[in-house]
């Protein structure tokens, strides 16, 4: 069950984390970048911990990007369009996705380590509830 939920929770995360500086300084609160949080009492250090997770998340899916791919997908953030969707419309190689794919399972290694159990299983329920409603 646990991979399932960090898998739940890297891709809201993904989904709907801000790109640019600018508007990963408009964020204002942890529950903007990660919305299965809501409702979910965190410390100040795992309120920190996820700020920094998702600081670097984003760079390093930056990264894999091609320059011509970088100025789609910002193009495509800037539209209003998700993360997720952003990434689909790119026709990632091979490499690029695998490459992906390791950025996301580090981040579920990382989320392991900052949420207590009885914070997983109220963000497994959030992240159910947030995917029954797209």
């Amino acid at each position: 069950m646990k991979p399932r939920w960090i898998a739940l929770m890297v891709s809201s995360l993904v989904v709907t984390a801000p790109v640019t500086p600018a508007a990963h300084a408009e964020a204002n609160s942890l529950t903007q970048l990660i919305p299965a949080l809501v409702e979910i009492q965190l410390t100040p250090a795992q309120q920190t911990q996820l700020k920094q997770l998702s600081q670097q998340i984003l760079p390093q899916v930056q990264q894999l990007l091609s320059p011509t791919q970088l100025m789609q997908f910002n193009a495509a953030l800037t539209k209003g369009q998700s993360v997720r969707l952003a990434l689909t419309s790119l026709d990632l190689s091979i490499p690029q996705q695998l490459k992906l794919r390791n950025v996301v399972r580090s981040a579920r290694s990382q989320l392991t380590h900052i949420l207590t159990q009885e914070q997983q299983e109220q963000l497994v329920q959030n992240a159910r509830s947030l995917q029954q409603s797209r």
